[in-house]
């Protein structure tokens, strides 16, 4: 009997269907009892148990697996169920052997994922960024893009609809995400209610119609007690970065993105750099005072510069303005190095509803040749390439 059951359990294993093994365990219990589970273990595993103890294990396992997928909706192998239920119920299992080896993607992918969303988590997705992006200096098109995601108000979402809506939310969200990016890309749960994607070898183009796509998506779901929001929809802001002759390491990378982020956070629903700042220039995130002269030059303002580059301007104002209407901005000193006055047009009008402020992306019209020789010193926060 030993020999036969052997060999049933063997060809139930080969069929490779994770339906057909548990199915024909089970019959195969009702049969043999629970040597059947003895033997499951010992070709799945390598080790011998008593049959109590294989038939706890067994089930233990397949129990885990469904609690994992109704949190995950990801369905693991049993291999893979298996192996993570020994390593954490047993002391007896410490050199385990699988003899499938065409199974440990999904065994990996137990430790490399977060628990709620399925995404992968933080700590893979940065090794695999490290292992990934190409270390050689490029300035073509034809770049690495990560883009980092932040659920607007998620924390006031949390306290209005409640920790099981924003555990919901966060998956619905984490589908979305897998809905709108390729095979190739990879997607994570940096943490909290924060995601990344890592697009390789994308025109960047592509990769702000990646992170608009699923900037609209998310805007147009149904998410549960979104109305109770301020705003009544659960929105994201996105920041991106690229890989490029500048930025050729994985933290710089991260912390370019995490820059641009905090400014797209700052406009909500949005991404940063915005369209008009698609540009190859270097772009400096500063805090200094401008005044701005609108209605054809008659009223003037004082405004908080964002970002600053050859070819244009972001600040932040108490007057509204509209899209293509042109402004002349006057940069004086001290908040300067030296005085300019140039005229712009605005491409770009955010409100944020919280200071009354708006948000205008100016575009110059003629660049500068330097815009660094305008720039104190002590004011520049950082340096951007796009």
């Amino acid at each position: 009997m030993e020999k036969s059951l052997q060999e049933l359990v063997k060809k139930t294993i080969s069929r490779n269907s994770d339906q057909v093994l548990e199915s024909e365990i089970e019959a195969l219990n009702i049969q043999y009892g629970g040597m059947v589970y003895v033997e499951a273990l010992k070709q799945l595993t390598g080790k011998n148990v008593g049959a109590g103890k294989a038939k706890r294990y067994w089930q233990g396992a397949l129990a885990l697996r469904n609690s994992m997928e109704k949190v995950t909706h990801y369905r693991f192998s049993i291999r893979a169920a298996l192996l993570e239920f020994l390593l954490k119920n047993s002391n007896e299992f410490k050199n385990l052997v699988f003899v499938e080896t065409k199974y440990l993607d999904s065994i990996r992918h137990c430790s490399v994922t977060d628990g709620l969303t399925g995404l992968y988590n933080q700590t893979y997705f940065k090794t695999l960024l490290g292992q990934n992006i190409p270390m050689r200096r490029r300035i073509d098109d034809s770049a690495s893009a990560l883009i980092l995601m932040d659920l607007d108000c998620f924390k006031l979402y949390n306290d209005r609809c409640g920790h099981v809506a924003g555990d919901e939310a966060l998956r619905v969200v984490a589908n979305v995400i897998r809905d709108q990016i390729r095979e190739q890309d990879v997607a994570a749960r940096y943490g909290g209610d924060e995601f990344a994607v890592y697009l390789p070898k994308v025109a960047k183009n592509v990769a702000f119609a990646v992170a608009d796509r699923i900037r609209k998506a998310i805007e147009a779901t149904d998410f549960r007690g979104q109305e109770m929001l301020d705003g009544k929809r659960l929105t994201v802001s996105s920041g991106i970065s690229f890989f490029s002759e500048e930025i050729n390491d994985v933290n710089l990378l991260i912390d370019l993105a995490d820059k641009e982020l905090y400014n797209a956070k700052r406009r909500r629903n949005s991404i940063s750099p915005s369209n008009y700042e698609r540009r190859r220039n270097q772009r400096h995130v500063t805090q200094a005072l401008l005044e701005c002269q609108i209605d054809s030059f008659d009223a003037s303002e004082t405004a908080l510069v964002s970002n600053f580059s050859n070819t244009g301007i972001g600040i932040w104002g108490k007057t509204y303005v509209a899209p293509e209407e042109r402004l002349r901005l006057l940069l004086r000193k001290p908040f300067w190095s030296k005085d300019l006055e140039i005229e712009g047009i605005v491409r770009q009008v955010y409100p944020d509803a919280e200071t009354d402020l708006h948000y205008l992306g100016i575009e110059f019209e003629h660049d500068l040749d330097d815009c660094t020789s305008y720039i104190c010193r002590p004011l520049v926060r950082s340096k951007m390439v796009h």
